[in-house]
């Protein structure tokens, strides 16, 4: 639950950078983007232990950051206009059945109905709930398989996971299913991505590894049978991110993007992995979505999408696919890109919120359901406090700057979420 009370100074949300903290110690620069590192968040402002501020001296940071501190509440952040608790969005995952969280407080929580008995969302019931303890976990990943499972990485970098297990995907050497998260091993980890029937993950020491099942190029390392414990792909120590869909891409610390998988989104040949040509380098994210597209957004702000767009997912109108990363349009203001099943939605960096594609289960949040897709980026209402951004089969979840979860799409667990984005607490 978020807790509110009155601030003096709002919070900017423009302090919050653009550039990347992964793997980047404390104080150090940000990954493509100005601002310093802390706590794993790119700030432009001042750091005054919890948050970022406007300011440069950190003695007074913000000089609003003693007004924030008077707040009833323990709270992380001044956000706009609003001191918020701790307990805001840290990551933000949909899988095809459920949504993970990570909150600032280092809890995880699942949104949504398990798909098969033995496997499922890590918790006995369905519904929303919360996983473990307070100061447990960074990370989490949602698989977009209808076999659901989970993947998470612990405060201390080591792997948990939980939910379908039939493909060695949860990487304990076994194929017991399970509804209880069980830490995995020590790690240590930074990135962990759950795909289809298949798992990868970064860790800290810049390594990239998989498991899981190996047909179709899936986990890059040249295999078509089960790998049963994380792997190591290539002995490459500079990877900054990774995200699998129907295919699986990977962001280097040279900002060069990687692919691999049969797909025709991988831009592979008869490479294992292979950079995505043309114009490889630059790139700040990437997001590979469940049913053969990917969508990404470079340093420069601009973005870029590719493959199947017969239901206008790609946002570009007037051609039925494109094999190589296209640009959207001409503005260099995207910060945020989730691809979801057949639609996409990004957030820019005033905060608005836009979406595209199809739209029958109203899963572009644009408050109606027609089953015509939207073929160009259409914004979701007024509002410009929109912050992390995730899609899944067919509902999208985002955050907003206050720590607020919203939800709109199909059906989780029985429930129609609305597509006025009603907010789930």
């Amino acid at each position: 639950m978020i807790v509110i009370a009155a601030c003096t100074l709002p919070f900017d949300k423009n302090l919050i950078g653009h550039g990347t903290c992964v793997g980047i110690d404390d104080n150090a620069p940000c990954k493509g983007g100005p601002g310093t590192c802390h706590a794993g968040m790119c700030c432009e402002g001042c750091w005054d232990d919890v948050r970022c501020l406007p300011g440069t001296e950190t003695l007074s940071c913000g000089e609003g950051g003693a007004a924030c501190r008077a707040c009833l509440a323990p709270m992380n952040q001044c956000a706009v206009g609003h001191c918020a608790v701790e307990r805001h969005v840290v990551t933000l995952s949909a899988g095809q059945h459920f949504v993970a969280i990570v909150d600032g407080l280092g809890a995880l929580w699942t949104y949504g109905s398990r798909s098969d008995p033995g496997g499922g969302v890590c918790q006995p019931q369905s519904g929303f709930g919360k996983v473990g303890t307070d100061g447990q976990y960074s990370s989490a990943s949602a698989s977009p398989d209808y076999a659901d499972f989970l993947l998470a990485i612990g405060m201390d970098g080591a792997r948990w996971s939980c939910g379908y297990n039939g493909n060695y995907e949860l990487g304990d050497n076994t194929t017991t299913s399970t509804d209880t998260i069980e830490r995995i091993d020590d790690g240590p980890w930074s990135v962990i991505a759950a795909g289809f029937a298949s798992s990868m993950g970064i860790k800290q020491d810049g390594t990239l590894w998989a498991w899981g099942y190996g047909e179709g190029n899936r986990l890059a390392l040249d295999v078509t049978n089960f790998v049963q414990t994380p792997t190591q792909v290539g002995t490459a120590a500079s990877w900054q991110s990774v995200v699998l869909g129907s295919a699986g891409f990977a962001i280097d610390s040279d900002t060069r993007m990687w692919s691999w998988g049969d797909g025709p989104i991988a831009r592979t040949t008869a490479a294992i992995i292979a950079p995505v040509e043309p114009s490889s380098t630059s790139w700040r994210e990437v997001s590979s979505g469940p049913h053969g597209h990917a969508c990404g957004i470079r340093i420069d702000g601009t973005l870029w999408c590719w493959g199947d767009n017969t239901l206008g997912q790609l946002g570009i109108e007037g051609t039925p696919s494109l094999p190589a990363p296209t640009q959207v349009d001409q503005r260099m203001i995207w910060k945020h890109v989730a691809a979801g099943y057949d639609f996409t939605c990004a957030t820019q960096t005033d905060g608005s919120l836009w979406c595209w594609g199809i739209n029958d289960y109203a899963e572009l949040g644009l408050g109606f359901m027609d089953p015509s897709p939207i073929r160009i980026p259409t914004r979701v209402g007024i509002e410009t406090d929109w912050n992390l951004i995730t899609a899944g089969t067919d509902r999208a979840c985002a955050s907003k700057y206050d720590g607020t979860l919203w939800c709109w799409g199909s059906l989780i667990d029985g429930i129609k979420l609305s597509p006025t984005n009603k907010p789930l607490q």
